[in-house]
């Protein structure tokens, strides 16, 4: 038995990156999606941004590939449920010094740091080759942030939020990332509020696995926006499965053929969390019947068991 561990041991040592390390990083496909999500919140393209605990939720689902994800109300609320689903590891606490250089929770004015922000971060990568994804928060949670580290060559860290002069997703330097830390949270704290000056990471867990939606009706309509006047994109047909990025009311999207992403409504859908399949092959759509003028009440809308 020892003999096994030894030998499995081995293979993952001499594997390397390319087997070990693979599960400990992102795919760069959803870090993609999350970063274009930032940039357009940032930038308000889909008609407002949110605040920076709604932007953090919203990104730690598309990294998933799951909107069922738990999160919460605060940062740290999030994490927690994150990490209660096996997603996110312990906290990591960076407390601040005073001017005379003796440790400050927040009673005293803080000055400088105790440890770097980026060397933390780095170190909580463990050494895994390719992205990972630290959940940020200042001034314990008084501001939510997730880092991105790139750690495919020379190490690169990614600050995303909703700030629009940060245009949603910001590279830093060392320098530049201790001292965004240091002088946020010396300019927050206040005399008349002392807030807790902590400064606090969690690495999220990546996982392979995304909710998955199964087709079950014979055929249904995958619409260019969640609802049924919506355009049709394409067909897809019983069996059919697909990564969900994310829910709306009783529609689900889901990430086509082509890498676009279209509508399929929750009542002809079957999901559950798991490894993805690869992207299901859909049919071009063909001009569709009109839908009726009055739906049944009954259907909202979903007429002979597909959505028209």
């Amino acid at each position: 038995m020892i003999r096994s561990f030894v030998s499995l041991a081995l293979l993952l040592v001499l594997a390397g990156p390319s087997f070990a390390q693979q599960a400990s990083v992102f795919e760069p496909e959803r870090v993609a999606r999350a970063r274009t999500f930032h940039r357009a919140n940032a930038l308000g393209e889909n008609g407002r941004t949110m605040d920076c605990i709604t932007t953090l939720n919203h990104a730690v689902r598309l990294l998933y590939e799951d909107p069922m994800v738990p999160v919460g109300s605060q940062i740290d609320r999030t994490m927690a449920a994150l990490a209660g689903a096996g997603l996110a590891g312990s906290p990591r606490v960076i407390e601040f010094n005073d001017e005379r250089g003796r440790l400050t929770y927040g009673v005293a004015a803080p000055h400088s740091l105790r440890e770097s922000v980026w060397d933390t971060a780095l170190a909580m990568t463990r050494g895994a080759r390719g992205w990972s994804v630290l959940g940020l928060s200042l001034m314990d949670g008084y501001h939510s942030i997730l880092l991105y580290v790139d750690t495919t060559s020379t190490p690169t860290i990614y600050w995303a939020d909703q700030w629009s002069s940060n245009e949603g997703f910001r590279q830093h330097t060392k320098e530049s990332l201790d001292e965004e830390v240091r002088r946020l949270t010396t300019a927050w704290w206040t005399p008349q509020r002392r807030f807790k000056t902590r400064t606090t990471l969690w690495r999220l867990t990546p996982s392979d696995r995304s909710r998955v939606a199964t087709v079950n009706s014979t055929t249904l309509n995958v619409r260019a926006e969640p609802s049924t006047t919506a355009p049709i994109l394409a067909t897809a047909r019983r069996g059919d499965r697909f990564r969900v990025l994310s829910q709306r009311g009783l529609w689900m999207e889901v990430e086509l053929a082509d890498g676009t992403t279209g509508w399929l409504h929750t009542a002809y859908l079957s999901h559950s969390r798991t490894t993805p399949p690869p992207r299901a092959s859909v049919t071009a759509a063909d001009p569709a019947p009109a839908a009726p003028a009055t739906p049944p009440a009954t259907t909202s809308g979903l007429v002979g068991g597909m959505d028209r």
